[in-house]
């Protein structure tokens, strides 16, 4: 059984719009990952004075000097906001999920949990990969 030529050209369509869509999809992924992977690392230190370092040119050593310890003096209070807010949005996540304990049944505190300890191990993966940090682990919802 011979396959007619419009409907060859037809499933040669089909497949090549198939693995255009499909790359473009994997390509729209990893440009997506990489602008995140920019963020977290303007969020350290490190990076935040990488970054504005790289667009200032000192005219000389001193000023570069200085520069840099402005950059650096700006970068630990930017950390330690950083790690501030964090522990403030512990809290809160923590203070959410005592109320709704107190509001849930049984069954949607279990799923709320399961869904809780996913979205941990998702971040531990990525804390482990280096692409962003968490302060603390996230535990299951505690009984009031």
């Amino acid at each position: 059984m011979t396959i007619s030529t419009p409907v060859k050209s037809a499933i040669l369509l089909v497949l090549t719009l198939g693995i255009g869509m499909l790359l473009g999809a994997l390509l729209q992924a990893r440009l997506a990952e990489q602008r995140l992977e920019q963020l977290a690392l303007l969020r350290s230190e490190r990076g935040l004075t990488r970054a504005l370092g790289s667009v200032i040119e000192p005219i000389d050593e001193a000023q570069r000097v200085a520069i840099d310890a402005v950059l650096k003096a700006s970068a630990e209070r930017m950390a330690a906001h950083i790690r501030q807010n964090r522990e403030e949005s512990v809290a809160l996540l923590d203070s959410t999920m005592q109320a709704l304990h107190a509001v849930l049944d049984e069954a949607q505190i279990e799923q709320l949990n399961q869904r809780m300890e996913r979205w941990d191990v998702r971040m531990r993966m990525r804390k482990d990969s280096g692409r962003w940090q968490r302060s603390r682990r996230r535990d299951a919802v505690p009984p009031p």
